[in-house]
């Protein structure tokens, strides 16, 4: 080994965390201490056990093998290469796990233990890195995603500086005076002269000190003006029962998506069990300039195809700004998935008013628009869906045929509003429209063995009703879920489809490896995401978990016992940390998401969480497959 000059490295040092984030004269008096090495192709730079000579190695240049064996089984756990490091666990613990074996011609510089150790003590940054990155993985991936966010993605042309105003700031920041309130046998012309003299939209309404309701202005509007009524009417009678609250902590994002989910205008705000203040849509427009409630709400406006597509624009300039402002990715999958729910109903709902301009009415009372696959698990991100569908009780003697018809003429319009909105597949795209009794007898095949079970026939089980009243979907999904958990063959068959040999290993400078073959770029939703949502989704069924989303499918598996607590959270992570560095990449390449990362645009942090990500995927789906 030898000394270094200054100026070889100094360059180096600054493009590898965590000594990128160190002041440059820190850098430079490091630099003085480093050491360099040569090591040959098939050196082994370090082995299991206990080590002598520790030093942090970052890798200047060449390839090294890291591994472990289980007995004569040798387990890949990465390969590093340039702008990557290894060994600081030999300073931390004085021992090493792993073996690293040089698989091309290896110059290392290296960072003696007391120089480690001493920036540790002084740089709070640098202890924590080296801390977390042997740390759980939902860990690692938190510490990553929040460096990355000084690197975030830039404003889109003319956006305020909104930057993290809907999930860091509380909706207690929009409380600036007390709730005004009213008894439940207050009459509606006093409430409105209390709206107008305190100068409020609302006024809660208490049954002691116990809020049970809310009289809005519309209320007033609606159920007083519209219909004649008399200025006596008490607010118990015009009062809106259902009170959405939320805490005062909760953040203004939360309060959007409850405000969307519940087509609400008004929320109330608590601050532990008392009332704190009331909340409107207005103010939240007024925090954030472009609400996803207003953009949401505006579709209930729309009267023709061509406001609704522009509705749909809107959304993906919002689907982006909460990208961009930090957003998780289960909060802005469910939000964009109320969207889309929201947009097929206004298509139905256009399409039936034309269908009645034909002297058309539907003959059957209870029906529901069905939607399969990513939209069904509310994972929707604005892309193409392939399969939605119609479900209908059957028709009594006589009206098959014409209900029939109906269902397809309206079927047929909401399809092409889909397309045209590009929310379902232009040519591949399917709507099925059937009674319930053919949809049984169609899940009865598939899950006896006499439909093959393949992609399609998997997302079938992710099934959600959308309409309104969508008690008859709800029905069919127990129905569904009940008859695949007691079928023992069919569960064997989607346990056999867990193959945990095909989740990729790692990389290879610039290719991703994989069991038998290194190839140039990662389909993430192919290779690893479908993997799991397939394997999530098995377990579900088979412990008779409905729960709609895989996170949300995960969540509950952990509360029956199924796995951890640590390991839900480490599946949690890495889902959403995948989903969102496809959606973060489409954008900043102004692209429709297709879900190829290419190796050579990682860096070395982010090869070694993908690889440890990889491993622990796999895994999962190991035990999954074999487990009773």
């Amino acid at each position: 080994m030898t000394e270094l000059p200054l100026d070889k490295v100094l360059d180096f040092l600054e493009r590898v965390r965590p000594f990128s984030e160190l002041p440059e004269q820190v850098l430079r008096d490091v630099v003085k201490t480093l050491l360099i090495d040569y090591f040959p192709e098939g050196e082994v730079i370090l082995s299991p056990g206990p080590t002598d000579s520790p030093f942090l190695y970052l890798v200047n240049s060449g390839v090294a093998h890291c591994f472990t064996r289980d007995g004569t089984t040798t387990v890949t756990l990465r390969y590093i290469s340039e702008k990557d490091h290894f060994g600081s666990e030999t300073i931390l613990t004085g021992r090493c796990a792993y073996t690293v074996e040089v698989v091309e011609d290896t110059i290392c510089y290296l960072l003696k233990p007391e120089v480690f150790k001493y920036l540790e003590d002084r740089f709070e940054g640098f202890k924590r890195y080296f801390k977390t990155i042997k740390g759980p993985l939902a860990m690692q991936i938190a510490e990553h995603m929040a460096f990355k966010e000084d690197v975030s993605l830039p404003r889109l042309p003319g956006e305020r500086n909104i930057t993290s105003s809907q999930f860091k700031t509380s909706i207690g920041f929009l409380i600036d005076r007390e709730p005004v309130c009213c008894e439940r046998k207050t009459t509606a012309s006093e409430i409105a002269r209390i709206m107008e003299f305190r100068g409020v939209g609302s006024v809660i309404v208490l049954d002691g000190k116990r809020p049970i309701g809310i009289v809005t202005k519309n209320d007033l509007i609606r159920k007083i003006l519209a219909r004649g009524r008399r200025g006596d009417v008490p607010a118990a009678e015009i009062m809106s029962k259902n009170l959405l609250s939320l805490d005062c902590n909760d953040s203004c994002f939360e309060a959007s998506l409850r405000m969307v989910e519940n087509h609400c205008h008004h929320m109330v705000v608590t601050k532990g069990d008392k009332l704190y203040g009331v909340i409107s849509q207005h103010d939240l427009i007024l925090l954030q300039g472009a609400n996803p409630v207003a953009v949401v709400g505006s579709i209930y406006k729309q009267k023709d195809l061509t406001g609704i597509k522009k509705c749909v624009r809107d959304m993906s300039i919002v689907q982006e700004v909460l990208l961009r402002e930090g957003g998780r990715m289960s909060q802005i999958c469910l939000l964009m998935s109320t969207f889309r729910d929201t947009l097929t109903k206004r298509l139905m709902v256009l399409a039936i008013e034309k269908m009645r301009k034909q002297k058309r009415e539907l003959p059957v009372l209870d029906f529901c628009w069905v939607t399969f696959g990513t939209p069904g698990r509310k994972e929707t991100l604005l892309g193409e869906n392939y399969l939605e569908g119609f479900i209908y009780k059957d028709p009594k003697d006589g009206l098959k045929d014409e209900t029939e018809a109906y269902v397809k003429a309206l079927a047929a319009m909401v399809k092409n509003g889909l397309v045209e909105c590009g929310l379902l597949h232009r040519e591949h795209g399917q709507v099925l429209c059937l009674p319930e009794s053919k949809w049984k007898e169609w899940f009865m095949e598939l899950v006896g063995g006499k439909i093959p079970l393949d992609s399609n026939g998997l997302r079938m089980f992710d099934l959600r009703g959308i309409c309104e009243e969508h008690e008859t979907v709800d029905e069919f999904r127990g129905y569904v879920f009940e008859l695949a958990r007691r079928e023992p063959e069919f569960l064997g068959r989607l346990r056999m489809k867990n193959n945990a040999t095909a989740i990729p290993i790692c990389f290879y400078r610039d290719r991703v490896v994989l069991s038998d073959v290194h190839r140039e770029t990662l389909g993430l939703k192919n290779d690893v995401l479908t993997l799991l949502v397939d394997t999530v989704r098995f377990m579900a069924i088979e412990k008779g978990i409905m729960a709609f989303s895989t996170i949300d499918r995960i969540k509950a598996l952990c509360d029956v016992g199924v796995i951890t607590r640590e390991k839900a959270s480490d599946l949690e992570t890495v889902y959403e940390w995948f989903v969102r560095l496809c959606l973060q990449k489409a954008l900043e390449e102004k692209k429709t998401l297709d879900w190829m990362l290419e190796p050579g645009e990682l860096s070395p942090d982010e090869r070694r969480l993908f690889a440890e990500s990889f491993r622990f995927i796999r895994d999962f789906i190991l035990t999954a497959s074999v487990q009773n």
